[in-house]
């Protein structure tokens, strides 16, 4: 609570009453002579921002010109990239649809995994080379070799 109590004696004590630079500088507000002097001052830095401002937008209009030019390359480079790439892309997509193409060729060669194929065993049959009879549902082939 004393710090409270003090800071607000110390924002009392720092606040003046002082006339501000502005006070009186407009007509009517109790200046005389020193109101043309304090014109004058002010046309001068009018005049002062003008010429800062003017010359602030020749520099702007030339950093505009040449930064203009710049994004005319940029995008310049980035459409001849997207072109290259394009031309890339093409490629690999002739190259994918071939290599599809030879895939299904070689799929549709090979056995499906479900077929049922006939095998002729008479032969072996006729050789006493079988287990099992002869009425299987399924049968498997052995073959050996000796050499």
């Amino acid at each position: 609570m004393k710090r409270l109590a003090l800071v607000a004696l110390m924002l009392f004590a720092g606040c003046e009453n002082s006339r501000s630079k502005l006070e009186g500088s407009t007509k009517g507000g109790g200046g005389g002579s020193g109101e043309k002097a304090d014109d004058e001052q002010i046309a001068a830095a009018l005049r002062g921002i003008e010429g800062r401002l003017t010359s602030l937008e020749m520099a702007h209009k030339a950093v505009a010109s040449t930064e203009g030019q710049q994004v005319a390359d940029r995008v310049q480079r980035i459409e001849a990239g997207l072109v290259r790439r394009e031309e890339a892309l093409g490629f690999l997509e002739m190259a994918y649809a071939q290599q599809k193409q030879q895939q299904d060729q070689q799929e549709a060669q090979e056995p499906d995994d479900a077929a049922v194929f006939a095998v002729d065993i008479s032969k072996a049959l006729a050789a006493n080379q079988s287990e099992g009879p002869n009425s299987a549902l399924v049968t498997i082939i052995e073959a050996w070799d000796f050499a």
